[in-house]
């Protein structure tokens, strides 16, 4: 009988040494996953601050953009003075053809702006997409632990129950031959 309770505290701290082994896997293994998270997380946030927020004016296109606009409207400046030169026409010609640069201008910049919501309306939707797939992926996580969590939960019950229930038999047999002697 002595035996009996040995073997059975053995497989008992066996099978608990062994549940303590799975439930702290699980554990690393939602950690991993948390971490993971967490890293595409932070990448799409600056990602997408980084798309979100930056000034339109100061792209790489829209510089050259403004610059070529700005050559092409200087020229035609240069080339009006000189043939008013020639021909006798006056500033107020000059004026009025810079005061109609200045619209084109102004008329580039709007494009420009115009091009930017629709860049930052992208930027939002992508993001809000990939947040998406993340919390997805996080609550899949969540749930793979929690249901692995759980299952191991009701496997050391079912352990307690078969390595307390001889013991208590055994006990209550002897408190039983106790009492009638």
């Amino acid at each position: 009988m002595l035996n009996e309770m040995f073997n059975w505290a053995y497989d008992y701290a066996f099978k608990s040494y062994s549940n303590k082994k799975k439930r702290d896997s699980y554990n690393e293994l939602y950690n991993k996953q948390l971490q993971h998270y967490n890293t595409r997380l932070g990448a799409a946030t600056s990602l997408f601050n980084h798309a979100y927020y930056r000034n339109y004016l100061d792209t790489p296109n829209a510089r050259n953009m403004l610059k070529r606009v700005r050559e092409q409207l200087s020229e035609q400046t240069r080339k009006l003075r000189n043939a008013g030169v020639v021909t006798g026409a006056t500033s107020e010609a000059i004026a009025a053809q810079q005061k109609n640069n200045n619209k084109l201008i102004d008329n580039v910049i709007g494009t420009l702006a115009n091009a930017d919501a629709a860049r930052k309306d992208r930027a939002l939707e992508n993001y809000a997409n990939e947040r998406s797939r993340l919390s997805d992926y996080l609550f899949q996580s969540d749930i793979n632990r929690y249901g692995k969590l759980y299952e191991l939960e009701q496997e050391e019950l079912m352990d307690n129950a078969k390595f307390w229930k001889p013991i208590a038999s055994m006990f209550s047999q002897r408190i039983e031959d106790l009492i009638n002697k």
